[in-house]
């Protein structure tokens, strides 16, 4: 948070400079002791619309950091704040699950320990499973979680949005029942992220499937009581071209000019190649989601 907020102000300042730096004649005098006899105006001029252009797109940016950091200081109290400024991706990240695995009403150390245990599974690099380990046991999520996940947003590329969501839907899924308050908990996920529906829905129906895949292990749950192993998961049920729409987020009657924009959409959107910060888990698991991707895309007819 504070690398954001320290970018934006540099930029908007930096622009600012060198708009007040070409309105007093700066760039062409200096220009002018290298080239006398020249005539600068002009260069004046392009500084200042550049400067201009500058200082202005890093307005919009830098209110929107400094609201966010307001908001959720109101809501946690400056130390709490504090201390999640301080904090790495996989501690911030830990905390977005925590909040979706208590939207159904149910907090306490079974729930830690359900996130701790996910992330460890992900995070294979020492120093972020030792900064998951030893992340405060006392910090409570925002009730914003919306600013919570825009805030943890801004620091990654738009694949790894993608897998944080991707990872949230997991989460909710793991006690094997979606409730309505984490669906809703899951719509506010996607929106802080900045998801677009028709993507967010795409990575829920395949975290839904990849769920169903996994079958949890006798004497396992959230709250501590043993758990019968679900069924195995019924067959998918349509037919082939009926179920690539359905993995593209597509209705039935979808034209062919939909699908390729869809295509080219969720391709853009979900490529592995971006997973810098998350780790090589995470991009092992946008590549399957790559693949489902052009598998249902191959199967309509791209």
């Amino acid at each position: 948070m504070r690398s954001l907020l320290a970018y934006w102000t540099l930029r908007f300042c930096g622009g600012l400079a060198v708009l007040v730096a070409s309105g007093l004649g700066a760039p062409s005098a200096f220009a002018e002791l290298l080239l006398p006899r020249t005539h600068w105006f002009l260069l004046d001029v392009l500084c200042g619309i550049a400067g201009f252009a500058v200082a202005f797109t890093a307005v919009t940016p830098l209110v929107r950091v400094l609201g966010t950091s307001t908001r959720l200081r109101r809501q946690w109290g400056a130390a709490a704040h504090a201390e999640f400024a301080r904090s790495s991706t996989a501690q911030r990240v830990f905390l977005l699950l925590l909040a979706v695995a208590e939207a159904d009403g149910r907090s306490g150390p079974a729930e830690r320990e359900l996130v701790r245990a996910f992330l460890l599974s992900r995070f294979v690099d020492v120093r972020q499973r030792a900064e998951i380990d030893a992340w405060a046991a006392t910090l409570r999520p925002p009730r914003d979680v919306t600013e919570l996940a825009r805030m943890i947003a801004r620091e990654l590329e738009p694949g790894e949005r993608g897998t944080i969501y991707s990872w949230s839907c997991l989460v909710a899924f793991a006690d094997g029942a979606l409730r309505a308050e984490e669906f809703r908990v899951l719509q506010q996920v996607a929106t802080g992220l900045g998801l677009a529906p028709h993507h967010a829905m795409f990575l829920f129906e395949f975290a839904q499937q990849a769920a169903r895949r996994q079958q949890r292990p006798a004497g396992a749950s959230r709250n501590g009581r043993p758990q019968v192993p679900p069924p195995p998961p019924p067959p998918p049920r349509g037919t082939p071209r009926e179920r690539a729409l359905a993995t593209l987020g597509l209705p039935a009657e979808a034209t062919p000019d939909a699908i390729r924009r869809r295509h080219r959409a969720l391709v853009r959107r979900f490529h592995p190649d971006a997973h810098r910060t998350l780790g090589p888990v995470a991009q092992r698991e946008a590549t399957e989601r790559f693949l489902a991707i052009q598998r249902a895309y191959e199967e309509l007819g791209g």
